[in-house]
């Protein structure tokens, strides 16, 4: 029997959803892209990175080094605290600028706010504001 004259009823159904499938492809696609190249997280700024020390006396043996994917904490007697970075906030503001980096530890996730001088190149921690952090090392 030829096709042409094949009942209609016998033949397979046609492909009818095959152009809403692609469509809904194509939207996935195109949303996994904008969702990955939005609200991309900034990189560690070139002057933040470094080994930061102070001549706090409490914290005389203590530092802060910051890499492009790392921060780690120098806590004293050799012991030291090392977090990868998942993202840098930056908020600009007066004199100096704000920065909270986003990192991730043993103990989970966990953030850290830097206030940067750019005039003076030296940093202090919000939560001690009071102690003067300046680079003596590149990271």
């Amino acid at each position: 029997m030829n096709r042409a004259n094949a009942d209609p009823q016998s033949q397979p159904p046609r492909a009818v959803y095959a152009p809403y499938l692609w469509a809904f492809g194509g939207i996935i696609l195109l949303s996994a892209l904008v969702a990955g190249f939005s609200d991309r997280p900034k990189e560690v700024p070139q002057e933040l990175q470094g080994i930061w020390t102070t001549t706090d006396t409490a914290h005389v043996d203590r530092f802060l080094e910051i890499s492009g994917a790392t921060v780690s904490f120098g806590l004293g007697n050799g012991a030291v605290s090392t977090g990868f970075i998942r993202k840098v906030e930056e908020e600009s503001g007066g004199r100096e600028t704000k920065y909270t980096i986003t990192y991730n530890d043993d103990e989970g996730e966990r953030k850290v706010c830097i206030l940067y001088d750019p005039g003076k190149r030296e940093l202090r921690l919000k939560n001690q504001d009071r102690i003067v952090w300046v680079k003596t090392g590149e990271a």
